[in-house]
């Protein structure tokens, strides 16, 4: 039977989020602040359901989900929820590898290759708002 008040927490925290969102887009805020809130919602919401739910620890989460969007060849998008809460509970480069290399018998090496792929635009994507974020701040502390 499912646990009604985690499900009530999940509700409200989606609902929350939604109006968050709304907020940010009604006030005008820049399109790369409205994108860090969904994404930040999205992944914190998954997570938050999950963790109701198993009894894994974060990393350890994060490395299973991983080998699933590996095996599933899913978008790059679908990485880049995952960075920040990587990034967050202490996941290694070393063991991002080492799952993709664990998952490439059963996967295959074009889906593994193409996860590897869809990593790399995630972290570029990741890169290029942190560096957006950090030339609106130089612009704006000259002004």
């Amino acid at each position: 039977m499912p646990d009604m008040s985690a499900q009530a927490s999940l509700l409200g925290a989606v609902q929350s989020a939604a109006a968050s969102l709304e907020a940010a887009v009604r006030d005008g805020l820049p399109a790369r602040a409205v994108f860090e809130r969904l994404r930040d919602t999205l992944a914190n919401v998954v997570a938050f359901k999950v963790l109701t739910v198993l009894k894994l620890d974060p990393a350890t989460l994060l490395l299973v989900r991983l080998a699933a969007l590996a095996a599933v060849d899913a978008p790059a998008a679908s990485y880049l929820m995952h960075l920040g809460p990587m990034v967050e509970s202490g996941v290694k480069v070393d063991q991002v590898q080492d799952v993709l290399v664990a998952v490439a018998p059963i996967a295959g090496a074009p889906r593994v290759l193409s996860a590897a792929t869809k990593i790399t635009e995630a972290l570029g994507i990741t890169i290029a708002v942190a560096e957006m974020a950090a030339e609106a701040d130089a612009g704006a502390s000259m002004e």
